[in-house]
């Protein structure tokens, strides 16, 4: 197959014409020929082919339409392939003279000299058949896409007849020229070259009418003036300028005067460039995408130290190099480090385009001025590495469309988008598979051999090219193969170990010391206060209290940071480090004199916000130690403080570990116990462990023997809720001796509060329900209400199991009128379904129903599966088997992912009594050897017992009789010994049951 489209569309297969006669097909197909073997969206498409009278449903046309091109074209080499969004043609190499013409175009650009040029660009131009698919009839496609083409085509015409006046070949030319200015009548370069053409052919008098024909015609039709460099020329050719000579005597070759010199001077590509393919497709679409727009499209790459700008804008800049045919220049601004002097860099990129050293311009402005005079009507790709501010670029800027800027820089330079209408464009760290990529590139097969620790070295490299780089190269020259040693003596020297010794520029730290050193004095103290935060990252209001200052002076140095691309927004006003910058700011951190009051303050803050935010879900909360009073006022309400806790948390619990290393010791033991709470009651059960463990720890080390008593109060209840009953017991008898040994009654209290729970996990009821009484009595003689109400919770849940129905309801709603039925409060939920459990044993189904109904509404995650629970069973009563059913399953599912094997049990034996209720013997059974597994590992004596009976229940029902009396008199024998009068209840009528049969 062949295709033709510069000119009208012809396509062939063999030699032989293939007709496509319809318009639409003919549009349709020169639109993917324009981009051939590039996806083409479906909206580009449609566009072409209705411009703005789409059908109803253009998305279904357009595949009728597809369809019957693919049908034209049968199989005869070409392919149109559906894509996301839209389709794609391929084409082979050469079988496309669009194709053709650019791949000359790109070869003469590489010719090593100028005969070889103009050849090949003959050649290019011998192409052109007429107009772009002049015998398509779409004029979206002519105005859009046949222009951007033709504007392909002058500029190599422009360019070839360059090369011909420095051969000498002006006489040839003078027809050419002619006819060319009457085809573009207000291009003015092609009139340049007409009155150059015409001054060496002897017509100095023509030229100069020439220049006056246009400027008539540009003022009377477009009310404009001839551009600087149309003017320049009539200047010369006024003053007879020996620069206008054609020929250099006695060489041939085109004399380098300050016309042109067209010029490719970027570096060259790096060729294990990985995971920037999507980048570098957006970058170019940025840079010449959007060909109608007016004015020079900027393009600023911004990014953190070594994440590889500079590599990413080269290679760019190499894949548009026969979109700039005038050049593609490169010139680093070393803006990090030394900034060049702007008249410097003009001035080197004014010698760049052909001008004599000896005529550059003095000043700033002058030399600004001649680049936007020599750039005018050009297509140059200019690359500016290592900007420090906009200063150093906005000179540099063409004045004139056509020309593109692509700017590297560690700063977003701002003030580009406001004189330019810049775009930023963040080049970010590698993800693990290109870093995997990247690797094994460099090291080869080294890397599939270890692929884990290839995988942690580059979690070790903060997955930063520049610091890949290193590492691969450091690897390559250990006398010690493999990857997995090396990794373990990096990860102890980590930004030490990423350097190439005897280069220091090719060191991680010392991009790092460029970008820190340039900024600003108030800015890089925020930088080292930052290394102190134990946290993954900081809000303005965290910053301000880190450096002793008002908000507003936080955030602007916090914007100052994430412009310079040393911190990141996550766009949700939280802020965080690199982790390999992080590791840096902790190093300045550790040698700042300021960073041991810094981090105290933020410590500090942390607990003194955390206290107010606390207070709106849980407003009382025993403390071993009086609280600090309160000096913030941050938040507008409820939803709000919870919000601020669920955002902070991990930097909570990071803060309290680390304070329980380094100090201020008593903040980790207060701000644990301020958390405690809300931790419980949303299931954070590993951060809980963890803060209570720390705070031990701090406690211990500032020999404080009362906050040893909170802590394994706290550490107790985490354990109870985890399951593990007797770490529970031994941690609650712990605190509470040293409550006692105190003298803090209302720590002692809440210790018996806890020592009930893991009795009653543990079987003994009785036991846990003076205990609980005794805890009541002593808070509501300190006038305690909310923890009243939570001895009564705790009450209500072990009356059920003994069996006091009357008692567990009386306690269950006095619980919820002390804490006035708020649904927010998290005694409400379990109360209810503590209340719902004994109605449904005395068969006020209906009663329990609206309890469990409005538990499930407003239980929170620790309380959720008990709410299903009870609900399953409500729905197994009134014969509703499959809700039921779903109730039950929700019900295991939340305690498995909770990783709480009490409660699973618990959910388990639920599920087993819908399957009876189902008459589905076996599946109970099932269920229930699990609970009845689960309760004798975890030691649940009272789940062992409930699991047992309704195991029994359900072999009764399945016909194995024998196993079922085994089971029911042990959990019989079991639930007598624990109290659990229900238990027994249920265990007996099995018997019975069995004796009966």
């Amino acid at each position: 197959m062949r295709y033709a489209v510069l000119g009208p569309l012809v396509v062939t297969r063999d030699g032989r014409p293939v007709p496509i006669s319809a318009g639409k097909l003919r549009v349709l197909l020169a639109t993917l020929l324009m981009r051939a073997n590039r996806p083409v969206t479906a909206g580009v498409l449609a566009e072409r082919l209705w411009g703005e009278d789409q059908p109803a449903d253009p998305r279904r046309s357009l595949q009728v339409y597809v369809t019957r091109l693919r049908d034209a074209l049968a199989d005869g080499g070409a392919a149109v392939r559906t894509e996301p969004g839209g389709y794609r043609i391929i084409v082979s190499p050469g079988d496309l003279d669009l194709a053709k013409f650019d791949a000359l175009l790109v070869e003469a650009e590489a010719a090593d000299n100028v005969v070889r040029e103009a050849e090949l660009l003959r050649e290019a131009l011998g192409l052109w058949r007429g107009a772009v698919c002049e015998d398509v009839p779409s004029p979206v496609l002519h105005d859009r896409d046949g222009r951007v083409v033709t504007e392909r085509r002058l500029a190599a015409v422009e360019r070839r007849i360059d090369l011909d006046l420095a051969a000498g070949r002006h006489a040839q030319l003078v027809a050419e020229l002619a006819g060319l200015t009457a085809e573009h009548p207000f291009r003015e370069r092609l009139w340049a070259q007409h009155m150059i053409v015409l001054y060496r052919s002897g017509r100095q008098a023509d030229a100069i009418a020439a220049y006056w024909t246009l400027t008539r015609r540009l003022a009377d039709e477009l009310g404009a003036d001839p551009g600087p460099a149309l003017r320049e020329v009539y200047q010369r050719i006024v003053a007879a300028d020996p620069a206008l000579d054609p020929v250099v005597p006695g060489t041939g070759e085109p004399e380098r005067t300050s016309l042109w010199s067209p010029a490719c001077q970027l570096p060259a590509e790096t060729l294990d460039l990985v995971g920037r393919d999507d980048a570098a497709r957006t970058v170019i679409g940025l840079l010449c995408g959007d060909e109608e727009r007016a004015g020079v499209p900027v393009v600023v790459l911004s990014g953190p130290p070594g994440v590889g700008k500079s590599a990413l804008a080269v290679a760019v800049a190499h894949r548009l190099r026969s979109r700039f045919p005038d050049g593609q220049w490169y010139v680093r601004l070393d803006g990090a480090s030394a900034p060049r002097d702007v008249e410097d860099v003009l001035g080197e990129l004014l010698v760049n385009s052909g001008l004599a050293a000896a005529g550059l311009p003095r000043g700033l402005q002058p030399r600004a001025t001649a680049l936007r005079s020599r750039l005018a009507d050009r297509r140059v790709l200019l690359v500016l590495d290592d900007a420090g501010t906009a200063a150093q670029v906005t000179p540099v800027v063409p004045g004139t469309a056509g020309s593109a800027v692509l700017v590297t820089s560690r700063a977003d330079l701002p003030g580009l988008r406001v004189r330019h209408t810049a775009t930023g464009f963040k080049v970010h760290p590698l993800g693990p598979d290109a870093s995997a990529e990247l690797l094994g590139r460099l090291l080869g097969g080294v890397v599939a051999a270890e692929p884990d620790a290839a995988a942690d070295l580059a979690v070790q490299c903060g997955h930063l090219p520049l610091a890949l780089r290193i590492a691969a190269a450091n690897l390559a020259g250990r006398a010690e193969p493999g990857i997995a040693g090396y990794v373990e003596e990096l990860r102890a020297v980590r930004l030490d170990g990423l350097a190439v010794p005897g280069e220091p520029d090719l060191a991680v730290r010392a991009a790092f010391d460029v970008a820190y050193a340039a900024l600003e004095p108030e800015a890089r103290r925020l930088f080292r206060l930052l290394g102190c935060c134990a946290g993954t990252d900081v809000t303005v209001a965290a910053t301000a209290a880190l450096l002793d200052a008002a908000p507003p002076i936080a955030g602007r140095l916090v914007t100052v940071l994430g412009t310079a691309n040393l911190i990141t927004d996550d766009g949700a006003g939280r802020f965080r480090f690199h982790d390999l910058i992080r590791v840096y700011a902790a190093e300045l951190a550790a040698t700042d004199p300021q960073s041991p009051a810094g981090w105290e303050r933020l410590c500090r803050w942390y607990q003194q916000v955390a206290d107010e935010a606390i207070g709106y879900e849980f407003p009382a909360v025993v403390r071993v130690e009086p609280p600090v009073p309160r000096t913030v006022d941050v938040f507008a309400g409820a939803d709000n403080a919870r919000a601020w806790l669920d955002a902070e948390r991990a930097n909570l619990v990071a803060t309290i570990v680390r304070a329980a290393e380094t100090g201020p010791y008593d903040v980790t033991w207060r701000l644990e116990e301020i958390l405690r709470k809300y931790l419980s009651a949303h299931s954070r059960l590993h951060d809980w462990q963890t803060n209570a463990e720390a705070a031990g720890a701090a406690a211990i080390r500032a020999g404080n023997r009362l906050a040893e008593g909170g802590a394994a109060f706290s550490l107790a209840g985490a354990h109870q809720a985890q399951g593990r009953t007797a770490e529970a017991l031994a941690g609650n008898v712990f605190a509470l001796e040293r409550y006692q040994e105190s003298g803090f009654l209302l720590g002692e209290a809440m210790a018996s509060g806890n020592l009930a729970l893991t009795y009653a996990d543990q079987g003994d009821a009785r036991r846990a329900v003076d205990l609980l009484t005794r805890a009541a009595e002593i808070f509501r003689a300190a006038g305690m209400t909310w923890y009243v109400a939570h001895a009564l919770l705790n009450l209500s849940r072990v009356d059920v199991s003994l069996g006091r129905l009357d008692a567990a309801r009386d306690h269950a709603t006095e619980c919820l009128d002390l804490i006035n039925t708020d649904s927010r409060n998290p005694a409400y939920a379990p109360a209810l379904i503590n209340r719902a459990n004994a109605l449904w044993h005395q068969g006020e189904l209906d009663l329990a129903r609206a309890d469990a109904v409005e538990a499930l509404r407003t239980a929170n995650r620790r309380h959720e599966s008990a709410a299903h629970q009870i609900a399953a069973q409500l729905h197994a009563a009134t014969g509703e088997g499959d809700e039921a059913l779903r109730h039950a399953l929700d019900g295991v599912r939340i305690s498995r992912d909770e990783g709480r094997p009490r409660v699973e049990a618990e959910a388990l034996i639920t599920l087993g009594d819908v399957h009876v209720a189902a008459g589905l013997a076996t599946d109970a059974v099932g269920c229930l050897d699990q609970a009845v597994a689960l309760a004798e590992a975890g030691g649940y004596q009272a789940q062992l017992a409930d699991a047992l009976a309704a195991r029994a229940e359900a072999r009764t029902v399945e016909g194995a009789m024998v196993v079922a009396r085994a089971d029911a008199a042990l959990a019989a024998a079991l639930a007598e010994d624990l109290g659990r009068v229900l238990t027994v209840l249920r265990a007996e009528r099995v018997v019975a049951a069995a004796r009966l049969d």
